[in-house]
C-alpha cells in the first residue's frame, strides 16, 4: 500500500506548487485589473445577484435557512458515500458489466440527490409552488446543455466496448510500444493513458482493460512496474479536467456558466506545465529504478 511512497511525496509537491503558482500569479493579476478575467463579463449578472446587500442579507436572516442547508449537505454526503461504495465495488467486483453500471453510479447518483435535495431544501426554507419550480428552471438552465454531452459520451464508450473497437486499438499500441526503449516506451504509455482517458473516464474501468496489458509489457522491457503505476496514475489524474468528455468536468463548469473554449484558454498553460512535469518526473523514476 505504501510502496514508492517517497517518491510519490514528491511528486504531489512538484504537481501542487506548479498549480499553486499558476493560481497566485493569475490572482495577483486579476486583483490588480478585474477585467483581465477571461469571464469578466459572462458572470456579470452573478456578480450583480449575489452582491446585492439587501437580498443576502434577507437570505440569511431567514430562520429556515439553517434546516434547509443540512437537508442539501445531508444529500451532498449521500454522493460522497456512494462514490466511495462505486470505487470500493469497482476493485472488488471482477465482472465488466457491474464495473461499468458501477463506474456510472457516482454521476447518476449525483443528478437524483442534487435535484432531491435542491427542492426539498428549496421547500424547507419556504418556497412554494412557482416560486420553487422558477427556481428550480432557473438552475437546470445551467446543466441542461451538458446533458447531450454526457449521452454523447455514454454513447461513444458503449460502441467502443461492444464493437471490440478498443481490443484493436491496444493490439496495435502492443505491437508499437514493444520496440521502444525504455524511457520512449513509458511516454508512450503516458500518452497512451492520455487517448483512452478521452473515451473511459473511469480510472478503474482503464485500469481493468489497460494494466493486464502494459505489465507484462512493462517486465519484457525491464521497466519497473512501480514506475508504470506512476505513469497511469499522472495521466488518468491530469486528463480528468482535461477533456470534455468528463462528465463531471463538463457540469462543474456549467454550474458557473464558463463555456469550455474559455476554460481551456485559461488551463491550457496549466496542463502544458503540469504534462511537461510529469514526463520529466516519470524519466527520473525509470532512471532511478524506482521500485
Amino acid at each position: 500500500m505504501f510502496s514508492g511512497l517517497i517518491y510519490r511525496i514528491i511528486v504531489f509537491a512538484v504537481i501542487y506548487a506548479i498549480l499553486a503558482g499558476f493560481l497566485i500569479v493569475y490572482a495577483k493579476r486579476i486583483e490588480k485589473n478585474p477585467k483581465k478575467s477571461l469571464v469578466y463579463e459572462s458572470d456579470f449578472e452573478l456578480r450583480k445577484r449575489f452582491l446585492d446587500e439587501e437580498e443576502t442579507a434577507n437570505a440569511l436572516a431567514n430562520p429556515k435557512l439553517g434546516k434547509a442547508t443540512k437537508s442539501f449537505v445531508l444529500c451532498i454526503g449521500a454522493v460522497f458515500i456512494i462514490t466511495v461504495l462505486s470505487f470500493i465495488g469497482q476493485r472488488v467486483i471482477q465482472n465488466e458489466s457491474i464495473t461499468d453500471l458501477l463506474s456510472n453510479l457516482p454521476l447518476i447518483s449525483m443528478a437524483i440527490l442534487f435535484t432531491v435535495g435542491g427542492l426539498r431544501a428549496g421547500k424547507i426554507s419556504g418556497m412554494k409552488g412557482k416560486e420553487l419550480f422558477s427556481g428550480f428552471i432557473d438552475g437546470a438552465k445551467a446543466i441542461l446543455p451538458c446533458a447531450p454531452l454526457i449521452l454523447f459520451i455514454i454513447s461513444i464508450t458503449y460502441v467502443l466496448k461492444r464493437g471490440m473497437i478498443i481490443d484493436t486499438i491496444l493490439y496495435y499500441v502492443y505491437n508499437f510500444i514493444k520496440n521502444l526503449g525504455p524511457y520512449e516506451s513509458l511516454i508512450a504509455i503516458f500518452f497512451v493513458i492520455c487517448i483512452f482517458e478521452f473515451f473511459i473516464g473511469s480510472g478503474t474501468a482503464k485500469a481493468f482493460l489497460l494494466m493486464p496489458i502494459l505489465l507484462p509489457l512493462v517486465d519484457m522491457l525491464t521497466i519497473e512496474r512501480q514506475s508504470l503505476v506512476l505513469t497511469f496514475c499522472l495521466s488518468d489524474g491530469l486528463c480528468n479536467i482535461l477533456f470534455p468528455t468528463s462528465g463531471i468536468m463538463i457540469i462543474a463548469i456549467g454550474l458557473i456558466n464558463i463555456p469550455y473554449s474559455k476554460y481551456m484558454r485559461f488551463m491550457w498553460k496549466l496542463f502544458v506545465m503540469e504534462f511537461s512535469a510529469a514526463i520529466i518526473l516519470m524519466l527520473i523514476a525509470v532512471a532511478l529504478g524506482y521500485h
